[in-house]
C-alpha cells in the first residue's frame, strides 16, 4: 500500500504531458551540485530523445520531486528492477533527457 501511494504521488507530482516512454535498467544514480540535478545513467539509449546524452536522465534539484526521483532510481538500482520513464523528447537538462514520470516496475 505504501508503495502504491508513493508511486501515485510521483505520478501526480510530475508533468503529465510526457510524449514518449521507455522501460530501462539503471546503471548508476548520482547528484551533481555543478549541474544542479539528480541523474541516472541507463543500460541503453533512449530511442526517440533529441537530447545529446541518450543514456542519461535528469531532474533538476530545485524540482519539488527531485528527492522522490532519486529514491525511486536508487530503489530500482538496488533491487535490479526496471524503470519506465516518461519524457518529452525535446526537453533536455544539460544535454540529458528530463524525466516527467518515473515508475519502478514490479516492485
Amino acid at each position: 500500500m505504501r508503495l502504491s501511494v508513493f508511486l501515485l504521488s510521483m505520478l501526480l507530482a510530475f508533468n503529465a504531458s510526457a510524449g514518449s516512454s521507455q522501460t530501462i535498467g539503471v546503471v548508476y544514480v548520482g547528484v551533481s551540485d555543478n549541474t544542479g540535478s539528480v541523474f541516472m545513467n541507463i543500460d541503453e539509449n533512449l530511442i526517440d530523445t533529441n537530447c545529446a546524452k541518450k543514456n542519461q536522465i535528469k531532474v533538476n534539484l530545485d524540482n519539488r520531486i527531485s528527492q522522490q526521483f532519486y529514491s525511486a532510481a536508487l530503489m530500482a538500482l538496488a533491487s535490479g528492477k526496471k524503470m519506465t520513464i516518461y519524457y518529452d523528447p525535446d526537453s533536455c537538462i544539460d544535454s540529458a533527457t528530463k524525466a516527467d514520470v518515473a515508475i519502478v516496475e514490479n516492485f
